[in-house]
């Protein structure tokens, strides 16, 4: 199965036993035909441990999954260590959330009330008209 646009081949779907699991690796020519050199990546590896995309943190290989009306729901663009949810990754920055978004938090009387309501150190919380962070 030739890649699209890649110019990488898919060389193997293969079943692993020990892990009941199987993986996808691809091909990339580093040389010129009478070299024959090629270099294999593993691109995808599924397992009952879960799935790992990009194990060995090659560049160029990112990741995109598209929802019914957007093509760019959840990007990772490896090569800037960038996530977009919404839409593109943005270089430079780690995430980049775009389109409306709600954050649900629980509201407070004070920050005492947050800390003893069960809000953890780091935590989001409501009061007095501010979203607030608990620090101590």
């Amino acid at each position: 199965v030739d890649g699209y646009n890649s110019g990488h081949t898919v060389v193997a779907v293969r079943a692993n036993d020990v892990y009941d699991g199987f993986s996808v690796v691809v091909s990339e020519d580093t040389g010129d035909a009478e070299d024959e050199e090629v270099t294999f990546r593993q691109l995808l590896k599924a397992s009952q441990q879960g799935v790992i995309i990009n194990e060995h943190g090659e560049a160029d290989f990112d990741f995109r999954v598209e929802s019914d009306t957007n093509t760019n729901m959840l990007v990772v663009d490896a090569g800037n260590n960038a996530v977009g949810i919404g839409g593109a990754a943005v270089s430079g920055k780690s995430l980049t959330v775009t389109g409306y978004t709600d954050l649900s938090l629980s509201n407070y009387a004070d920050d005492s009330a947050a800390s003893t309501g069960g809000v953890p150190v780091g935590g989001l919380y409501h009061t007095s008209g501010a979203v607030k962070v608990r620090v101590s």
